[in-house]
């Protein structure tokens, strides 16, 4: 069984909040993930995709969990989301800490009324698929090391693989060993979200659009969001599509990157950038397998960029440091791919290149966030696909694509 990074967090803020919320994509590891956590806490272990369970609770929640002794878990808390007024009336009546370890495969921020009523009683946390880190048996600490400066001068032994990205981080797909059949595990899974836990969320007219617009999402990863562009080309109104992109976010199958911009005003008038949280999945969505994908340089610098995204993302979630991620792009069109900035403004910027020799062009806006940033950037990093790290100034340089993780 593979370890995850998250479950130290887990266990940590199990020791002191009432209820811990354990959310994150259907079939990213969760409850694995939280029946390992149950066995040393002896915890009451409970399914909701179970229908007499579900059926209990949703009848009368409360007289379900009222008299059960010791930690309990719900898993796939969204089915049932009254549930969630239970726990309060519970956790209100007699607050302990680690009584209620709860998962959802979707957002409990999207369950709004019901989450604000838990407001000081939970701690959320998101597990996303495996980073490739996990999946190596490996730690990461990139994100800590690029604020302090300290990451290391030499390459190590682990290797980029373009089969990453197509691979995933899927507990499920990850196993399996050919191709084609990752492909129909990821044509369930999309029937999957789309029939159980969007239906969960909103009952939706004009189901049959929600395939359409992903893969039309899946061709714009790593682009500005134009929902005006998308809704034409998908031919629905832009209302209805900003309901549709809303579903899928709660239910974890994109993700919107925001703009950096040293005026805090600013930020919130910049278009997002969207991105798949699994580019095994989006793969799928773009019909493309490793061979066809290198020989399409519109798509792999995208599918790069990507997974890139996905492993900062899942290593934020673990790190010390728990930064903030955007995306630059500057009056003149320069961009940068990400900006991470921590609770004290200070920064880490990274550009990702499919190339294996960068160039001074390459680094040009780098350097220029550097001289207008000084001691507030603490690392420029232009991750390639080379083997060897590039020093360029004290705290600009390139790094291996394996050097996040």
């Amino acid at each position: 069984m593979l370890e995850r990074n998250l479950k130290q967090n887990i266990e940590r803020a199990l020791a002191d909040t009432p209820v811990v919320v354990l959310q994150g994509p259907r079939q990213c590891g969760k409850t694995t993930l939280v029946k390992e956590i149950a066995i040393p806490i002896k915890a009451h272990y409970f399914t909701l995709d179970d229908f007499t369970t579900l059926s209990l609770l949703k009848e009368d929640p409360l007289s379900f969990l009222r008299n059960l002794e010791g930690p309990i878990i719900l898993d796939e808390v969204q089915r049932a989301p009254d549930t969630l007024l239970a726990i309060k009336n519970l956790v209100d009546t007699h607050r302990v800490p680690g009584k209620f370890l709860l998962t959802g495969s979707t957002s409990i921020l999207s369950l709004r009324t019901l989450a604000d009523s838990l407001a000081g009683r939970m701690e959320i946390l998101t597990l996303w698929p495996l980073s490739q880190g996990e999946r190596d048996a490996h730690k990461g600490t990139f994100i800590d090391d690029a604020f302090a400066n300290r990451l290391p001068q030499q390459s190590d032994t682990r290797l980029f693989k373009e089969s990453m990205i197509f691979e995933g981080g899927f507990p499920e797909a990850v196993s399996r060993n050919h191709a084609d059949r990752r492909r129909a595990w990821f044509s369930s899974y999309l029937t999957s979200v789309i029939q159980k836990d969007i239906r969960d969320l909103s009952n939706i007219e004009g189901f049959s659009d929600v395939p359409a617009l992903t893969r039309v999402l899946a061709t714009r990863i790593g682009n500005l969001f134009n929902a005006a562009d998308i809704s034409r080309v998908v031919k629905i109104p832009t209302t209805t599509l900003k309901r549709y992109i809303a579903l899928l976010e709660a239910t974890f199958m994109i993700k919107f990157i925001y703009p950096w911009h040293t005026n805090l005003r600013q930020r919130m008038v910049k278009a997002p950038k969207v991105f798949f949280c699994d580019t095994g999945l989006v793969s799928y969505l773009l019909g493309l397998n490793e061979k066809q994908a290198l020989q399409s340089s519109m798509f792999i610098g995208s599918l790069l960029e990507n997974f890139v995204a996905v492993e900062l993302m899942k290593q934020s979630t673990w790190s010390q440091v728990q930064p903030q991620i955007y995306h630059y792009r500057t009056q003149d069109q320069k961009e940068i791919d990400f900006i991470l900035e921590n609770g004290a403004g200070d920064i880490v910027a990274i550009e990702v290149k499919h190339t294996a020799s960068p160039s001074s062009t390459d680094l040009a806006t780098l350097k220029k966030l550097a001289i207008e940033m000084g001691p507030r950037l603490k690392k420029g990093i232009l991750l390639y696909t080379g083997s060897k790290i590039l020093p360029v100034t004290e705290v600009i340089g390139c790094y291996p694509i394996a050097s996040i993780y």
